[in-house]
Parts: C-alpha cells; structure tokens; sequence
C-alpha cells in the first residue's frame, strides 16, 4: 500500500510539473465555486449505557465563495444543502434526512501549471432535520422527526485542473470528524460522527 500511494504521489507531482504554466492566482482574485458532493458517514452513540451504529449515505450539492488573501492562501465560505439516507447494521431502523450545513474555509493552492493541488480547513455548522422509520420484532413500525446541530471539522483535500485561466475543474476529498446533538421529542443524544466527502465540480475566476 505504501508503494502504490508512493507511485500515485509522483505521478501527480510529474503531472504537475509537466503541465504548462498559467500564471497562479493573484491577490484579489475571486472563485465561485459549484460542486456535488458524495458522503460516506460512519456514526456511533450512546444512550443509558448502549452502544449504537449507523451507516450513511448522501448526496448534497455545494456552493463556494472565494477570495485569495496571497497569490496562493484563499479564504470563503460554502453552503452545502442535500440528503441522506442512514440505516443501522440491524436493517430495523431507517432515517431520511435533509441538510444544510453552512461553513468557512481557508485554503492552500500550489504552484501555477494546469493541476494545482490544494490542502485547507474548513470548520462547519451541521444542521438536519429527518424522518424516521423503526420496526420492531413483531414487524411493526413507527415513525419520528429528529433534529440535529453540531460543529464539524474538514479538512479539504484536492485537485483543481485549469481548462483556462479562469475556469478549473475540482476534484476534492473532505474528511470530517465532530459532535452532533439530537433531539427528537422528549429524547436527546450527543453522537460522534466522522467520515468523508467526495466533490466533483467546477470553479469560475474572477
């Protein structure tokens, strides 16, 4: 595994180098950033003693404001808005959720030929409400609404491949890990999340 990782690394840094040169952003210069996301989320809680699991996956779409502090350091902020869908490892309980989770970020973009990678931070605000469906032993179901807010830390991690010097191609994986509280009627629950996204998209320059 670790030769394979160390191949990829240098066939990324010789695409890198082998790419003509555009100029790298100046200071100043602006991105408009439209991306979709695919999530995997693994989660666990506890409730009086119990140790619970879920399995998560979801389809969000992002929009990304962008502003450039240096000619490589950019700072913004990105809405994400989507859904999920989650279901626990015993298949009798499953939850469709809506999300809007706002955030900032800060950036790093490397070197100025067309593929550029990029490393950040990104600290966000995780909001959801959702619906869900349990079924018992016997085969019977009922249904509750939850809500759910917390803060998550990513950390973007990616590609952008300039098709011009003002449009680029993006390529992005976010890990993420944080806290969430859940309320659904009386009940309440504090839950450790952690897992990933992945971003295709593009950018716009100006």
């Amino acid at each position: 595994m670790k030769r394979v990782g160390m191949i990829i690394g240098i066939v990324v840094l010789a695409m890198a180098l082998a790419t003509p040169a555009f100029c790298q952003q100046q200071q100043g210069t602006k991105e408009i950033g439209f991306n979709v996301s695919l999530q995997q989320q693994t989660t666990s809680y506890s409730v009086e003693g119990y140790t619970f699991g879920e399995n998560t996956l979801g389809l969000s779409g992002q929009v990304l404001f962008g502003y450039f502090l240096t000619n490589h350091l950019e700072v913004g902020a990105s809405i994400f808005t989507g859904i999920n869908n989650s279901k626990d490892k015993d298949d009798t309980y499953e939850d469709n959720a809506a999300i809007f989770a706002p955030g900032l970020l800060v950036r790093y973009i490397f070197g100025s030929g067309k593929l550029r990678p990029f490393v950040g931070f990104a600290p966000t605000l995780y909001t959801m409400s959702s619906k869900s469906t349990s079924t018992d032993y016997d085969g019977n179901k009922t249904s509750s609404t939850t809500s759910a807010s917390g803060f998550e830390a990513v950390i973007p991690i990616g590609l952008k491949y300039f098709l011009t010097e003002k449009t680029a191609l993006n390529l992005e994986l976010d890990p993420f890990f944080g806290s969430l509280k859940y309320k659904s009627g009386d009940f309440t629950a504090t839950e450790s999340s952690s897992g990933f996204n992945l971003l295709f998209g593009f950018s716009v320059f100006f």
